[in-house]
């Protein structure tokens, strides 16, 4: 009996022995938080720098690189300044050949390591993206980091990211979330795409579809981000942009609008609808050997918010007459858009072959690698606009504004 016990003695201890190590290395690999520098934004350029090594007499580093980092004495509500004056943050650039190396010569330029976790945004000029096989290699890097989320936002800059990120911070402590916020503003214009993930984007990429990413362009006010980039699926290559009317053509088309104004033309004047609410629903009719038949349904539901014409909005024929003019105007702008990208791209960034291949897998699978090239079929496709715009509400229309002042 003694010698059980004795034996159970020596095991216990034997276990924490054992358990005592792993406990007391639990924070080896600790770095604190005052030591961290909290990268919320990058910017990717091309570079034009020169560089000098031991087997060559020089050569030019392939990206520029600028990263946003947060200066937390800094922070403070309101402003972007700090007590003493003291900015929310500080942009430091560096210029090497791989993301690698461009992140490890940050660190030797700060005396705080740069730390991803916090990674709001990544922006990718467009003369960066329009080379085939970089904005892919740009995003791995990111995408294996372990410190990296899936839902960091990704744009497009047309011109230098680094002019970007550069920008003045309206309303915010730092530009990096005023930009987050205008690209939040997706139900206040449906002129710009909703938000990029990195994720998505990397789905895009696996599956070789065709995509878009939002863009952002700088001025003196601040940035806008009315319109898109437009990439090929299979390069990974940005091919071009999209203007803001294209890009509410796609919106529409994908099912994407949250809100935002539909604008026509009535006795010279403008009308405007108040988006409230949209639905989009595909149907295919696809004869044995013949080419596809789209038909995309879009609802559109919404109200009144500004209207310079005269009209008499309480008469259920001018009301009919304006919705008329509505559903016009997005079946062209639809229409526009699907010509643009048939003719001039050749690329399905509506999602079409994405549709086909989720519904009619079968039949997909015969021609996925003649949709957009080889064959392209995608070109010869036919692809019908059906829209029904509902005016749910017409607003108060001043009586002086309809009958004339001084009538």
């Amino acid at each position: 009996m003694r010698s059980v016990k004795m034996g159970s003695v020596k095991m216990s201890s034997l276990g924490l022995c054992v358990l005592l190590p792993v406990l007391l290395t639990g924070c080896w690999d600790r770095i604190e938080i005052d030591q961290r520098g909290f990268v919320v934004g990058v910017g990717i350029d091309r570079s034009s720098q020169k560089t000098i090594t031991r087997e060559t007499s020089g050569g030019t580093d392939k990206y520029l690189g600028t990263y946003q980092i947060v200066v937390p004495s800094g922070l403070k509500e309101g402003g972007g300044q700090g007590k003493g004056g003291g900015r929310a943050y500080f942009n430091i650039s560096a210029s090497e050949n791989s993301m690698h190396s461009l992140t490890g010569k940050m660190s030797t330029k700060t005396s705080r390591t740069p730390y991803f976790e916090h990674l709001k945004l990544i922006i990718i000029s467009d003369e960066v993206a329009r080379v085939q096989g970089e904005f892919a290699d740009i995003l791995d890097f990111f995408l294996r980091d372990n410190e990296m989320r899936r839902n960091v936002k990704i744009m497009v800059a047309d011109g230098r990211a680094e002019d970007v990120l550069n920008v003045k911070a309206l309303s915010e402590n730092m530009p990096v979330n005023y930009i987050e916020s205008v690209s939040n503003n997706k139900r206040k214009s449906n002129y710009m795409l909703p938000e990029t993930r990195i994720g998505d984007v990397h789905e895009y990429m696996l599956t070789e579809e065709s995509f878009t990413v939002q863009k952002v362009h700088p001025y003196k006010e601040g940035v806008s981000l009315t319109g898109s980039a437009l990439f090929d699926g299979r390069t990974n290559r940005m091919i071009g942009f999209l203007t803001g009317e294209e890009t509410q053509g796609l919106n529409f088309m994908k099912g994407q609008v949250r809100g935002g104004i539909v604008e026509v033309e009535m006795e010279g004047k403008t009308v405007d609808l108040e988006v409230e609410r949209s639905k989009r629903r595909i149907k295919v009719d696809w004869p044995p050997g013949g080419n596809p038949v789209f038909t995309v349904y879009i609802q559109v539901e919404g109200s009144l918010g500004k209207s310079f014409a005269r009209l008499d909005l309480t008469n259920s024929v001018t009301l009919s007459e304006v919705e008329a003019k509505m559903n016009a105007k997005i079946t062209d702008t639809c229409t526009k858009l699907v010509k643009l990208l048939q003719q001039k791209y050749s690329t399905d960034a509506v999602g079409l072959g994405s549709y086909l291949r989720e519904e009619h897998y079968k039949q997909w699978t015969a021609v996925q690698d003649q949709w957009e090239y080889g064959d392209k079929l995608f070109r010869q496709a036919k692809v019908r606009i059906q829209t029904d715009v509902s005016i749910r509400r017409i607003g108060s229309i001043n009586a002086n504004e309809q009958k004339g002042v001084g009538e």
